[in-house]
């Protein structure tokens, strides 16, 4: 899942991995030549990973409403690319 935010665009994914639930967002700008982490982190359900992204977000942004993150689910089949910094 892509957000637009300002002059950049966050990456938000969370998917199963080695019988736990991990979540990333990850800034992408063009004023920079690596895109920045903000959030890696695994959890033990869906659920808890999805309000772990949540609260990370609104760290980011306290001012604005969180997105529905639900769409970032993905399958265990596909899981992002390998971050690399």
């Amino acid at each position: 899942m892509r957000i637009p935010q300002g002059d950049s665009e966050f990456e938000v994914t969370i998917w199963e991995a080695d019988g736990e639930w991990e979540g990333r967002i990850v800034e992408h700008n063009l004023s920079r030549l690596t895109p920045t982490m903000h959030l890696r982190h695994r959890w033990t359900s869906p659920e808890a990973a999805l309000l772990g992204v949540q609260r990370r977000w609104q760290r980011l942004f306290p001012d604005e409403a969180c997105p529905d993150f639900r769409e970032a689910i993905t399958l265990p089949l596909t899981p992002p690319e390998p971050y690399s910094a």
